[in-house]
């Protein structure tokens, strides 16, 4: 369960649940948009699952929140960073083709992702 007091605070039983990390690790995104302490609870995190299949969820669900606010170089960046033995592999470079076709109109850059 979600605590008071951390908009990261997430318990052991969660923490190893995919289908219900991704929706709240983006409803934390963006409700600390406004706050001031999010990053901080945000790097926390992101230190604490360092090295497990949860630190690829949290990069991508960090990417489609740039993404929204319209900052699309920054999300490209962290979704070139994801390494092909990295488990989210291929779902960063999906949402990089999302990318490049709507935001960026490049068909080429588009292709390039599945090659």
């Amino acid at each position: 369960m979600i605590k008071k007091g951390s908009l990261l605070t997430i318990s052991m039983q969660e923490k190893v649940s995919d289908t219900c990390f991704r929706p709240k690790i983006c409803n934390r995104l963006k409700m600390g948009s406004t706050d001031p302490n999010f990053l901080l609870h945000f790097n926390l995190s992101c230190t604490f699952f360092k090295g497990t299949h949860v630190e690829g969820r949290i990069s991508l669900s960090q990417a489609e929140e740039l993404m929204e606010r319209g900052e699309i170089d920054k999300a490209l960046h962290l979704l070139r960073v994801v390494q092909p033995s990295q488990n989210h592999f291929v779902e960063s470079r999906k949402l990089m083709a999302h990318i490049y076709l709507n935001f960026r109109h490049s068909p080429e850059l588009h292709t390039s992702c599945f090659v």
